[in-house]
């Protein structure tokens, strides 16, 4: 009945997986040519969400797949963010490190507990700890960068430096919000659904937090010369 939407979004999904799979070689490269630990740790977060949608989705090796390889996608930018903004390692970022890797954790253990044992219950403790998750990751990855554009928006840095750090955060945060619409979707209903209008809208909206997400990532690494030249015109 709403095939064509369906249809659309499909395409908007293979956005989203080829962007964050050319980010992902991208940045594994990069981070091999210039021995940067925090830059594979980025790399490896977007190979790894890839590889737990195209398993899941085109190969059908289970859901359960699927949030092994998202979740450690997710741990490894809770990494990137860790490794990136907070090289003083205080205290503070240890603890928030800590903390996210623990919910991290416990919403896996409730995805197998519901791939085992699916309800409803586990399934809204599932879906209030999955926007809790992503929540922390991204939006800890968006303020981070923000501040760190803030330390550097008044000194002699590079334009689009200050730029990169901008995407990055607009990015992260937008991310951040992209579970809470799967709040709304019955356990007992498929998410994107093509003959269910309320969980195939749900899907529409998601999917462009994370095509805005895994495209702005997309341009804040893998910089086209002429983005440098409007962002830097002096040089």
């Amino acid at each position: 009945m709403y095939s064509t939407i369906y249809n659309v979004f499909n395409i908007m999904f293979i956005v989203f997986i080829g962007s964050l799979l050319v980010n992902g070689i991208f940045l594994l490269i990069r981070s091999y040519k210039l021995r940067r630990l925090n830059v594979f740790h980025i790399g490896i977060a977007h190979i790894f969400i890839v590889l737990g949608f195209v398993g899941n989705l085109i190969f059908n090796l289970s859901l359960l797949f699927e949030e092994t390889f998202v979740s450690l996608g997710f741990f490894f930018g809770v990494l990137f963010t860790f490794t990136t903004f907070h090289k003083n390692r205080d205290i503070n970022a240890k603890y928030t490190l800590l903390f996210i890797s623990i919910l991290l954790l416990v919403h896996y253990i409730f995805q197998v507990i519901y791939f085992i044992t699916p309800g409803s219950l586990v399934h809204i403790i599932s879906k209030i700890l999955d926007i809790a998750s992503t929540f922390s990751v991204f939006g800890w990855m968006g303020f981070s960068s923000f501040f760190a554009y803030q330390r550097i928006k008044d000194e002699n840095v590079q334009d689009w430096i200050k730029f990169r750090y901008k995407l990055i955060s607009f990015s992260a945060s937008i991310l951040s919000l992209q579970a809470i619409p799967e709040l709304f979707i019955r356990y007992d209903v498929e998410y994107g659904d093509p003959a269910n209008l309320g969980t195939l809208v749900i899907f529409g909206f998601t999917l462009i937090f994370s095509l805005i997400f895994s495209i702005g990532f997309l341009i804040a690494w893998i910089f086209p010369k002429y983005i440098k030249k409007v962002s830097s015109p002096e040089e």
